[in-house]
């Protein structure tokens, strides 16, 4: 399985690598912000390649991931607003579905089911999509991924 993920900070990210891993993701690559010097974090907690925009700004992360998201199975991102409205307009750009805060996963019977919170936290759903999905994991549910070896190709976005 392949992802793509953001957020809008890296903290927020390993959170989602760890999340990811979690799921049995095998191949990771992210939408970062800032300078080159990110990737080399990302690159030690499992993410493959990054793709760099020099600010956080919605309207160049929703254009980005349109265009490099090709053969992914999920864009992940952390649940709080920056990644709810991105992955929202994303997915729907894209004609995808989205699952937002995700608070666990299991795998049954091959399908990995997503359990989210709902009607203001009074409850939790247990959702599955087709692939391609988005999903927004719900912060600090995940310890975040811890760094190890490896390292991240990187590609600037304009």
């Amino acid at each position: 399985m392949r992802a793509l993920l953001f957020a809008s900070s890296d903290d927020l990210a390993f959170e989602v690598i760890s999340f990811l891993k979690y799921i049995g993701v095998d191949e990771m690559d992210s939408i970062a912000f800032g300078d080159r010097s990110k990737a080399a974090e990302y690159g030690r907690r499992g993410v493959k390649k990054v793709f760099l925009l020099r600010d956080i700004d919605e309207d160049a992360a929703v254009d980005a991931i349109s265009t490099v998201f090709k053969g992914y199975d999920y864009l992940a991102t952390a649940s709080d607003k920056f990644g709810r409205t991105v992955a929202a307009r994303v997915s729907q750009r894209m004609g995808f579905g989205a699952i937002m805060d995700v608070i666990s996963a299991e795998n049954r019977e091959g399908k990995i089911l997503f359990s989210r919170v709902t009607l203001g936290g009074k409850a939790v759903s247990l959702e599955h999509s087709e692939l391609p999905v988005a999903i927004g994991i719900k912060p600090r549910k995940f310890e975040q991924a811890k760094p190890g070896e490896g390292e991240a190709e990187v590609e600037e976005i304009d």
